[in-house]
């Protein structure tokens, strides 16, 4: 049961995980452009 679980977090949790990487990619792009309007 608790094998279930974890593998069902991890499913659940690595889009998450993937998109604020990414977030904060594209923010310090931004950022480094200068240009505040593209970082949310």
């Amino acid at each position: 049961m608790r094998k279930i679980l974890e593998a069902s977090f991890a499913a659940a949790s690595a889009p998450y995980l993937e998109s604020r990487k990414t977030n904060s990619r594209c923010k310090a792009f931004a950022e480094n452009q200068g240009n505040g309007a593209i970082a949310k």
